[in-house]
């Protein structure tokens, strides 16, 4: 009977450091969702070159549509308004209309551009506004 009771509480023990242990492991996977985050914010080093990092904001553009062919018309529209921001398509500029205050922009595909996977990307002030956004070229 002794034997049953010792067992019995060495079972409960296990499971108990079992759960505990479960737990923890859960805490720390998901501290960043649990915690928030109270890291200092870095500070900008200026060198006097433009940088081409993007900036840290919540700014995001859409392209529509996301695939055409050289010569044709494509639709940006920003979350934010941006008039004097730049239009890149794979890494070269791109001439631009501006509507509804600079929240949506007006570009032509190049005639000739390669077929296939392209991007548009905005940068304002030798910085890039968020992330780039895919096009495809078609024949």
């Amino acid at each position: 009977m002794e034997d049953d009771k010792k067992h019995s509480k060495t079972l409960i023990n296990v499971a108990l450091i079992g759960l505990i242990g479960s737990i923890g492991a859960a805490l720390i996977a998901n501290w960043d969702k649990i915690s928030p985050s109270h890291t200092p914010s870095p500070v900008p080093v200026h060198d006097g070159s433009k940088s081409q990092e993007p900036e840290t904001s919540t700014f995001t553009f859409t392209v529509v549509p996301t695939t055409g062919r050289g010569g044709q018309e494509v639709t940006l529209y920003l979350s934010e308004p941006e008039l004097r921001v730049m239009v890149y398509f794979n890494g070269k500029p791109l001439p631009k209309k501006s509507l509804n205050e600079g929240k949506t922009l007006i570009v032509t595909i190049p005639g000739g551009t390669k077929l296939g996977s392209s991007y548009f990307e905005l940068v304002k002030d030798g910085k890039s506004l968020g992330t780039r956004q895919e096009f495809i070229v078609l024949q």
